[in-house]
């Protein structure tokens, strides 16, 4: 699925992954990185897109694999309850059995997204919050720190491209003339003997005319 068919713009797609960097450990790439793997699933889209993302930071801290690995695993959940359910299971997030028969009811009749928010809530009364919880711990806030000091460069890197585009340009002009100049005087050195003769005979003729 693309951006717009999660029901997001890329730009907000975007500014969920800052506002996530801003309250996680997790860098707005990473995070991208599990947007781009969940948006591949075409039933995943709007709210549970973005609860979704926000239970795979959970998922992850709790050390279920990376944001990307996480975002993957929900989304074939959230895609076909009936075969993606195991894996969440197998990770260790919890289903009754009067959960796992509603979800797999409501699948069936076609009410997808009624068994989505079923998974989610699911999801998220077992290890909801747990990244911002750790994002606020020292350790934590140290690590939140370091990827808004990581964007800043970024950014700084990214004014400072033009400029540095230009002067890469005029040193390499710089660099053609002055090789150029250095061929020329190279010519003229070797041929400074031819040269002086000319110069010689030409001074000669003239006062040749000049005493005629």
């Amino acid at each position: 699925a693309t951006a717009g068919a999660a029901g997001y713009s890329q730009e907000q797609l975007e500014g969920m992954a800052s506002s996530l960097q801003a309250t996680t450990v997790y860098s707005d790439e990473a995070i991208m990185a599990g947007q781009a793997k969940l948006l591949t699933y075409k039933s995943v889209a709007g709210d549970v897109f973005n609860r979704a993302m926000k239970a795979a930071t959970d998922l992850s801290a709790v050390g279920f694999g990376s944001v990307e690995s996480a975002s993957n695993m929900l989304g074939k959940a959230l895609e076909n309850p009936a075969k993606g359910l195991t894996a969440l299971t197998r990770v260790g997030v919890t289903f009754s059995n009067a959960q796992r028969d509603q979800i797999l009811k409501l699948t069936k009749s076609g009410e997808l997204m009624k068994a989505q928010g079923i998974i989610m809530a699911a999801v998220e009364g077992q290890v909801g919050g747990t990244a911002e919880a750790i994002a606020a711990t020292d350790t934590g806030q140290l690590k939140v720190m370091a990827n808004q000091m990581d964007d800043l460069k970024e950014k700084i890197g990214k004014a400072f491209l033009p400029f540095a585009v230009t002067m890469a340009k005029v040193k390499l002009w710089a660099m053609e003339a002055f090789t150029k100049i250095v061929a020329w005087a190279s010519v003229m050195y070797q041929n400074m003997d031819k040269v002086w003769e000319i110069m010689k005979l030409s001074a000669a003729i003239q006062i040749s005319r000049i005493m005629g």
